[in-house]
């Protein structure tokens, strides 16, 4: 019996020379949390920002767009590395058109928005610049019934000349055409169509 009451005792005062060991508060633990992981995302964003403003990441997060003037519409279009791009456009004027040329630059004229700026700046027929063409598609004038399209494929123009680049880089121009409104004759150029899309 006293045995057992000093087993007791003796358990009992090694218990109590022992440290505490107190439970850390909710709020501390939760101030923890937010700060290690906070921290964390605060270093991934930061790394993120770096890499998308570097420009690194453009060509993978630039969307393909064809933005039509009224009247058109963009059913398909594509840019080559040599900077010939195709634009399959339908139009819905409710007239017949004679497209007698087109052109495409990537940038609008300064002083008269509807020509381009570089290259075949009036949109002259495939006789009188046929350098513009990478095909003879305009070697007689494309006519563009309303309500169906046409393919019509030039060569886009920049500062240096044609709008080359690699596969994968971002293109972004504007397109125009020469037409005639069947039955009429006097030519208009207009833009039609505001292409961004990567090379192929």
């Amino acid at each position: 019996m006293w045995e057992r009451k000093l087993t007791k005792m003796r358990k009992t005062k090694t218990e109590s020379c022992m440290p505490s060991r107190r439970r850390m508060p909710k709020g501390q633990s939760a101030l923890d949390y937010l700060i290690s992981y906070g921290s964390a995302l605060l270093i991934l964003a930061a790394a993120i920002y770096v890499i998308a403003s570097s420009g690194i990441l453009a060509p993978y997060l630039s969307g393909s767009s064809c933005t039509p003037a009224p009247g058109y519409i963009c059913n398909a279009y594509a840019i080559n590395s040599s900077g010939a791009l195709t634009v399959k456009l339908a139009q819905t004027t409710g007239t017949e058109l004679e497209i007698k040329g087109a052109a495409c630059s990537t940038i609008l004229n300064s002083t008269n928005a509807s020509l381009p700026r570089y290259g075949n700046i009036y949109a002259k027929s495939f006789s009188a610049y046929s350098s513009a063409y990478p095909n003879n598609d305009f070697a007689n004038q494309i006519v563009m019934q309303s309500d169906s399209s046409n393919s019509i494929s030039v060569y886009c123009y920049g500062s240096g000349g044609h709008a080359s680049s690699n596969p994968g880089s971002i293109f972004n121009g504007y397109l125009f055409i020469n037409y005639t409104v069947s039955g009429l004759t006097s030519n208009s150029v207009q833009e039609v169509a505001e292409v961004t899309t990567k090379y192929s």
